[in-house]
């Protein structure tokens, strides 16, 4: 196994413990707040309004339904196949 399975399979075993729903939280409110400031930055915009605060609305649905779910089934699907081709190079017996 190299050494970035190990490393993942470490950080995602950490991750699950905390469960979906901190993780889906945590993960959509990263990218929604990264997605206003970004938006805010190349807007050349730094007054807040009634957009924005539709938009931050708008993006942390979009991050903690979509993005969130999204990731946590992709690196459950990751951390299960890493598991699979772990059982099976099992050393063999001399």
């Amino acid at each position: 196994m190299r050494d970035n399975d190990k490393k993942f399979l470490e950080q995602w075993k950490k991750q699950r413990e905390q469960g979906f729903y901190r993780f889906s939280v945590i993960t959509g409110s990263t990218y929604a707040i990264f997605v206003f400031v970004f938006k805010k930055v190349f807007d050349w915009d730094f007054y807040f309004s009634q957009k924005d605060i539709y938009t931050l609305a708008i993006a942390f649905l979009i991050g903690i339904l979509l993005l969130g779910p999204f990731l946590w089934w992709n690196r459950e699907r990751k951390y299960k196949k890493i598991k699979e081709t772990q059982s099976k190079k099992k050393p063999k017996k001399r």
